[in-house]
């Protein structure tokens, strides 16, 4: 290459560079205590729960996913709860539907009723990368559907000196995975399931106290029900395991010194943010520009202008431009532990009758339940609605466990609800978006 070619080539990788955004490279390295497989964990959780939460630093939820980018790599992805979002519209669009009350139910064949996906066969690359990352044959695979965690910030009483020391709040992470290449660098997976933030609700109600007076463990499964809770006042039942370490639940309130310590802004902190349109751009462009072709939409379009506009705003506040996120880390390769819940296709049934579900639901809609927002057809993977608790069961008539991670929270009211239901059964704010 001459020194005139270097020039222009130095000219062209330039105007390349200024189409991305600059990011940081001394992104803050996050404090995690991570869930282990049979080690119970001893926390102090801090705020007030997400159905009054106030400031950034009380818990909140997430969803989240990993998806296969235009390189083959993992990527994560933040996901808005609002269904209008791009990437939602793409999802549902790629992932379209009927409903065929006569075909055989896939998980029972004693009934009828299923999903007929209108894409599978017509469009099978597209189909197979958005379902299962190209991983059909992997049960454990999610695929594209992000799903729900809580964020908390946490003492943990097993490291009580690092509080000490650094006057600093930690993070819950569901697991840590050790960098291939480092085993000395942690990446984790932020929050706790959806579904174990309610039980630890329950169990606390139960207990008559409030996760900032009092100690919880949370001990992780490799089977069901996969996290097990247990309050201050429950100590004798993981005495072994809390002598074995030295700990002691404590059941006292968190001190004035505890409480003066630095915590973390779920609504600021840039590692928890919804992904840029600029990062699924240069990330799932290519892809989304296929969708485009296959259904004659215009997402690849729309994403671009979202793009510009995007980084018109950090360059008005360069402060507001996203640092690089290497809070997390996705690995290559699945780890040896046993996965922690395969997600389930749950096909529709067959409608129950409606005389049926007006007698199950008549109390329920006493209590102002907007029962009546979600289809009739969707009303069977409602098993029951008690003293404000909902219970589900899946397309074979099978309970479905509170902490199964694909009940996800509604996002005004934060009730659960599976992939099944297209709104909220108890305030009826709408789940999908119709194409």
């Amino acid at each position: 290459m001459s020194r005139a070619d270097a020039m222009r080539a130095a000219n062209q990788k330039r105007k390349a560079d200024a189409e991305k955004p600059s990011y940081s490279n001394d992104y803050e390295t996050l404090p995690y205590v991570g869930l282990e497989i049979d080690e119970p964990k001893v926390i102090r959780l801090l705020g007030d729960p997400i159905e009054f939460r106030t400031k950034g630093s009380d818990p909140k939820t997430i969803l989240q996913s990993k998806i296969v980018d235009d390189k083959g790599k993992l990527q994560t992805i933040r996901w808005s709860q609002d269904k209008k979002w791009l990437l939602w519209r793409v999802y549902d669009k790629v992932m379209e539907y009927s409903w065929d009350k006569e075909a055989p139910n896939p998980k029972d064949r004693t009934k009828k009723g299923a999903k007929v996906f209108k894409h599978d066969l017509t469009h099978p690359e597209l189909f197979q990368r958005v379902k299962w990352n190209d991983k059909p044959d992997n049960p454990y695979e999610k695929g594209w559907y992000p799903t729900s965690s809580v964020l908390f910030n946490v003492i943990d009483r097993e490291d009580y000196q690092w509080h000490l020391d650094n006057k600093s709040f930690k993070l819950i992470a569901k697991k840590l995975t050790p960098k291939k290449d480092d085993e000395s660098v942690l990446f984790a997976e932020p929050g706790i399931p959806s579904g174990t933030y309610n039980n630890i609700l329950e169990c606390l109600s139960e207990n008559n106290v409030h996760w900032e007076d009092a100690d919880i463990a949370i001990k992780k499964l490799d089977e069901l029900p996969w996290y097990k809770i247990y309050a201050a006042k429950e100590a004798y039942k993981i005495e072994e395991f809390l002598n074995s370490r030295g700990l002691k639940m404590s059941d006292k309130p968190l001190t004035e010194e505890e409480l003066s310590w630095k915590t973390y802004d779920f609504d600021t902190h840039p590692a928890f943010q919804v992904s840029s349109y600029t990062k699924i751009l240069n990330n799932l462009g290519d892809f989304i520009k296929k969708v485009d072709v296959a259904f004659k939409t215009h997402f690849y379009e729309e994403l671009q202008d979202l793009s510009a506009k995007e980084k018109e705003e950090w360059a008005k506040n360069r402060e507001n431009e996203p640092e690089e996120d290497t809070s997390d880390y996705v690995p290559e390769e699945k780890p040896v532990e046993k996965a922690e819940a395969p997600k389930r296709e749950r096909p529709r049934p067959a409608p129950a009758p409606k005389a049926e579900n007006e007698d199950k639901f008549s109390e329920a809609r006493k209590a102002g339940w907007k029962i009546d927002s979600v289809k009739e057809e969707e009303k069977i993977f409602i098993k029951s609605i008690v003293d404000e608790k909902i219970v589900y069961v899946d397309e074979a008539g099978i309970e479905i466990p509170e902490d199964d991670e694909d009940l996800i929270p509604c996002y005004e009211c934060q009730t659960p609800a599976p992939m099944a239901l297209s709104s909220c059964p108890k305030c009826g704010a709408l789940f999908a978006t119709e194409e």
